[in-house]
């Protein structure tokens, strides 16, 4: 319930933030600054394992934290309902929405660490890639009926206030789904055996472990690379073959049918033949994901990749999502997991602004072939890093 109301709430910051930077005039640059803005959470993890520590049960901490997450995606959604009255220029905006986007991101800093100890206190080993899948098909379908209501804001609203009425519209529901969190049944943590954060226990307990190491050096290249490009395809979408906004929505709905009939299936082949040896068969899954833009300058093609690439990237978390959950202790899932937040935030930051830049110094489809390709070589590679990776449920926590 958690996962599925935020995919209902968050589908309306998808299909607002895109079409409304490109409306706005935003460069390449500007969006992946924007879209990643996630380096602005180091703070918030490196205090995060102090924090955490005084709480055995996490579901009030990560509720409450939640709240200052998520208001500056309600502000920004304010911000653009007003700025017909006020007078304020696209530039400004576009800077408007950087800072909501910063502070946003500063927050969120706060809340990775308790979210996963969470998922992992609540969630065994054994069902967690069969649970990641019916959270995204589930979220799936809320967010075609998302989609729909988007939609109708787009097309019943003048640009740009449609996308603040969505902007609002996916605050307040996002908000609301954690208020889901509230009701598991969720496993004490022994904060007590837990290593003081960053001490030397704490780092040298992830320094050797080797496996940890491995696993969080694909979350990188995966977080970085491949899961970053969705976006530039859109825009793709809107500046090259000009589709309209409210193509958007569409794209949106096309995605979520996609893990509404088929990403629960593949959640449930991950857990039946093992996170480690599924993981490096949706990295070629990927890469063909990306085949029709690069093939065909159309905007079907753009559809063909909404569908593909969600179910890749999908199954590309199933798998990845129970091995760094899985490998640490109990009592070292505070360090671990605040190590894999940094990591994965830093790709969230670098892997935007990186593709940005490309895509404002070459053609979109060789930016998008150059991806492929790399996501392609990350089938064999990945097998060798997380060869030492058991394939059973009970090695794991």
């Amino acid at each position: 319930m958690l996962d599925t109301m935020f995919s209902f709430g968050w589908t309306g910051v998808v299909m607002a933030m895109i079409p409304l930077l490109t409306f706005l005039g935003a460069t390449n640059t500007q969006i992946g600054l924007i879209t990643g803005a996630s380096f602005a959470t180091l703070p918030g993890m490196f205090f995060s394992p102090w924090i955490t520590r005084r709480f055995r049960i996490k579901k009030w901490y990560l509720f409450v934290t939640n709240i200052p997450y998520l208001l500056p995606v309600g502000l920004c959604g304010i911000g653009i309902l007003m700025s017909s009255g006020l007078d304020l220029e696209n530039s400004f905006l576009v800077n408007f929405i950087l800072v909501m986007m910063l502070i946003h991101q500063f927050f969120a800093g706060f809340v990775g660490l308790p979210h996963q100890e969470y998922i992992a206190s609540c969630v065994p080993m054994s069902h967690r890639g069969r649970f990641t899948g019916f959270s995204h098909s589930t979220g799936g379908f809320v967010s075609i009926c998302s989609s729909l209501i988007g939609a109708w804001i787009l097309g019943h609203y003048d640009k740009p206030m449609s996308f603040g009425w969505l902007l609002v519209f996916a605050w307040l529901v996002s908000q609301a789904g954690y208020v889901a969190c509230l009701f598991a049944r969720e496993r004490p943590t022994p904060v007590e055996k837990s290593p003081s954060p960053w001490s030397r226990k704490m780092i040298l307990a992830l320094w050797h472990d080797k496996r940890y190491l491995r696993a969080l050096l694909i979350t990188f290249l995966f977080y970085g690379v491949f899961f970053q490009i969705g976006n530039f395809v859109n825009v793709y979408g809107f500046r090259v073959l000009e589709m309209p906004a409210q193509a958007i929505a569409f794209l949106t709905i096309t995605a979520n049918v996609a893990k509404m009939g088929l990403v629960w299936l593949i959640g449930m082949l991950v857990d039946r033949h093992a996170p480690k040896r599924t993981l490096p068969y949706f990295f070629v899954f990927c890469a063909l994901a990306l085949v029709p833009v690069i093939v065909f300058k159309h905007p079907l093609a753009v559809y063909a990749f909404a569908f593909f690439g969600t179910l890749a990237i999908s199954g590309a978390i199933a798998a990845l999502n129970p091995i760094m959950f899985g490998i640490p202790s109990s009592e070292n899932r505070a360090g671990h997991y605040t190590a894999y937040n940094i990591v994965q935030n830093i790709a969230f930051a670098a892997g935007p602004i990186a593709i940005g830049l490309f895509c404002d110094a070459i053609p979109y489809r060789m930016v998008f072939g150059i991806i492929a390709l790399f996501t392609l070589a990350m089938c064999p590679f990945t097998k060798v890093i997380l060869s030492i990776l058991s394939d059973k449920a009970e090695d794991y926590s």
